[in-house]
């Protein structure tokens, strides 16, 4: 594939807290680095700071103030989130064809917003979802509607333990954020479990589950294998 046809591939990391996504994500980044690529880490859903620290990350007031409002308890409602999880996708698609990375690497995909609606009580347990249910703000008729299917994640690895217990012996309880980790580590479970079965079947497809309770470089590895048979693939021998 020559420079000018090339697209990044959109690889997607999701699972719960401590599930290992932020570590995987760093791994495969390194991977791709080492073997001459590019790529970037950037949020696919719920929030991200605007603080600047980091590339996927630039500086942003009116991201500062948004996530501020969605974590506190007044501005913690659905169509709060359902509105940052849509202005993370708006930014997302912007790298869609692109020659500037190999790879765009997204922390919390729609698995994450199909848990959240689940848990929430939105999404009832058994249908599945459409895209315009899943973002509901792309509908809305107050922006251009964006193409979801084509920013959504081409590969998803949905990091899964069998057992609440599994992650919540990771956290640290001095973490300030151990009440918050743990409570959605509870109260998510369930809701994470069933979130693939409840996307669009096209969507679903592109899930690969993993076993997050393995050894860090065994999840690594698999992750690689599961990516030889795409653009990465000469990156990440």
């Amino acid at each position: 594939m020559s420079l000018e046809q090339r697209k990044p591939v959109f690889v997607g990391f999701d699972g719960l807290h401590r599930a290992g996504k932020g570590t995987q994500a760093t791994l495969l980044r390194a991977a791709i680095s080492q073997n001459g690529g590019k790529s970037i880490i950037v949020r696919g859903d719920g929030t991200r700071e605007g603080l600047g620290v980091s590339e996927g990350d630039p500086y942003s007031n009116e991201w500062q103030t948004r996530s501020l409002r969605v974590k506190s308890p007044e501005g913690n409602t659905v169509e709060a989130w359902n509105a940052a999880s849509y202005v993370l996708m708006r930014e997302l698609s912007e790298f869609r064809g692109t020659d500037q990375f190999d790879a765009v690497i997204i922390d919390r995909t729609v698995l994450s917003r199909a848990t959240f609606l689940l848990h929430r009580g939105v999404a009832l347990e058994g249908e599945r979802l459409t895209l315009d249910q899943l973002y509901p703000d792309n509908s809305s008729g107050e922006h251009e509607a964006l193409d979801l299917a084509a920013t959504l994640p081409d590969v998803i690895f949905e990091l899964k333990t069998h057992a609440p217990s599994d992650l919540l012996k990771r956290l640290d309880d001095k973490d300030p954020k151990y009440t918050f980790r743990s409570r959605n580590i509870k109260g998510g479970f369930y809701p994470a479990s069933i979130a693939k079965i409840h996307l669009p079947e096209d969507i679903e497809h592109r899930v690969i589950v993993i076993d997050a309770s393995q050894e860090i470089e065994t999840i690594h590895q698999e992750i690689k294998r599961s990516l030889g048979s795409t653009a990465l693939g000469s990156l990440l021998r």
